[in-house]
């Protein structure tokens, strides 16, 4: 668990490839013991007496490649994944499954348009334009103020 959580890390120092190599060698001193119970086992229920994992033999290359070309959380695509399923994926399932590519276009620039409507409105808010100013003083127009009022708008930097 510590080698996991270690190398998913923005920053890693000295130390911390020290606590990583430590947490490779003891799994690798204490493995014998998960086989010698007989606990690493085959979808049918058959014990497994090696640990011919890949994954496993790409850990260990973890430590010398942090050296060589920094931390590895810079080379994952978990981000890049995430804004494909919200930009691509969702909209294609709201699509007809005809010329993605238009459709996909149109939602996302729905979107764009919505969100530039509720910046205008929070920018616009008369609420958060006193408090950003300390002006007390009421706008003329009370039907304005009340439409654009709908939503209230939260300042976090106060």
């Amino acid at each position: 668990m510590d080698f996991c959580y270690r190398i998913q890390a923005y920053r890693i120092m000295d130390r911390d490839i020290d606590i990583i190599n430590a947490a490779l060698h003891e799994f690798h001193s204490h493995k014998h013991s998960i086989l010698d119970a007989g606990l690493r086992r085959r979808k049918a229920n058959k014990p497994i007496n090696n640990w011919h994992i890949p994954k496993l033999k790409l850990m260990q290359s973890v430590v010398p490649s942090i050296s060589r070309a920094g931390v590895p959380i810079q080379w994952s695509t978990d981000l890049t994944e995430h804004t494909h399923i919200q930009q691509i994926k969702d909209p294609a399932r709201g699509s007809n499954n005809n010329n993605y590519d238009p459709q996909i276009c149109r939602q996302l620039d729905s979107l764009e348009k919505c969100r530039n409507f509720d910046l205008a409105l929070s920018l616009k808010d008369p609420v958060l334009q006193r408090d950003m100013a300390g002006a007390t003083e009421e706008s003329d127009d009370e039907e304005h103020n009340s439409a654009v009022s709908l939503c209230s708008v939260t300042d976090y930097f106060s």
